[in-house]
């Protein structure tokens, strides 16, 4: 039985071009432009399902897509456009719930639900609810699954042909020629003028019987074995490869403040090999390199390259790097990244 029930996604972006990427990236997955609301800071109008607000603006917004649960979700999110996020809002059926809540994260949605404290209110200051949430996160333990697909082939028996074999009985006419042999007595008489003899004269009864014989066909039939029909089944074996992707989510970890010592004790290291080997560069300064060799020394820990050599991984590293940092070459840098690779690997 079918069901017409729609299920409303809901996304907070910190700002307008994010939640337009997030829209762009929802119609090019399938869904209508129509299902796909927007409600910004200083926004009257909606994008999408028309729909009309009894109370008007945000809060009329709000009170007609959460119904019963305004009282429960429509501040928390009232609030966030308030404070200048761009609300996204996608209706579709409970199929595609999860596509849309995916995508949604995948842009970049934040889950204000999550962070907004129990008792806040509409007068609450965002920045206070913002740094109570980096507090909770910095005093709890968080973890992010490093993720790897298995591939495991087996094998399952399918029918792929065979042949089925049926004995009828027929009928179909034969003829056969046959020389027959047939007997028939003729009586004659004779006009004969001779003396009679004693013999002749002998009173007796005389009986003389003669029989006429015939042939005729006798049909025997006889069956014989003249064909076999023999069935069997030949069994062989045959080696098929099968290839197919899997996916596998790395983590990579990265210091937050690029300006402090990501290195710790190294950063001394870096700048005196840098004096070492750049120095006589005039127009070479250490902020040039520093990138280098702190991207070095992040990639070496990177779960890419664990366990790899400096020559394995040089390849991926120089398109890697060169990607990232198209303003310089990787021959240029190469040195300085091979130097915050060693340290981090124990070669230096």
């Amino acid at each position: 039985m079918q069901t017409n029930t729609r299920i409303t996604v809901v996304g907070v972006f910190n700002s307008q071009p994010i939640a337009e990427s997030a829209i762009s990236r929802l119609t090019q997955n399938g869904f209508e432009r129509d299902a796909i609301q927007v409600q910004a800071s200083g926004d009257s109008s909606q994008t999408g399902t028309e729909h009309t607000h009894e109370d008007g603006g945000i809060a009329g917004f709000f009170k007609n897509l959460f119904g019963s649960d305004e009282d429960r979700y429509g501040h928390i999110y009232s609030d966030a456009v308030r404070h200048g996020n761009t609300v996204v809002c996608v209706n579709t059926d409970p199929e595609h719930q999860d596509v849309a809540a995916e995508i949604l994260d995948e842009a970049g949605a934040t889950n204000v639900e999550e962070q907004a404290a129990p008792g806040t209110t509409d007068t609450d200051s965002g920045m206070s609810r913002a740094m109570d949430d980096v507090r909770d996160r910095n005093d709890s333990d968080r973890s992010i699954p490093v993720v790897k697909e298995e591939l495991r082939v087996g094998k399952r028996v399918v029918q792929r042909g065979g042949v089925r074999i049926h004995s009828r009985p027929s009928e179909q006419p034969v003829e056969e020629s046959v020389r027959l042999r047939e007997e028939q007595v003729r009586v004659e008489r004779r006009p004969v003028d001779r003396p009679a003899t004693e013999e002749d004269l002998r009173v007796q009864d005389d009986v003389i019987e003669v029989t006429a014989m015939s042939e005729e066909p006798v049909v025997e039939k006889r069956a014989r074995v003249v064909e076999e029909v023999v069935v069997n089944k030949e069994a062989t074996e045959r080696t098929e490869t099968v290839r197919d992707t899997v996916r596998r989510k790395d983590v990579t970890v990265e210091p937050l403040n690029e300006n402090r010592s990501a290195q710790g004790d190294y950063e001394d290291d870096f700048r005196s090999d840098f004096k070492q080997r750049y120095g006589s560069n005039a127009s070479a300064t250490y902020d040039m390199y520093a990138p280098a060799y702190q991207y070095g020394y992040r990639q070496a820990s990177d779960e890419r390259y664990r366990g790899k050599s400096w020559d394995d991984a040089e390849s991926d590293l120089r398109s890697d790097y060169s990607r990232n940092n198209p303003k310089s070459t990787w021959e240029q840098m190469k040195d300085a990244v091979r130097y915050g690779w060693d340290k981090m690997t124990g070669h230096r």
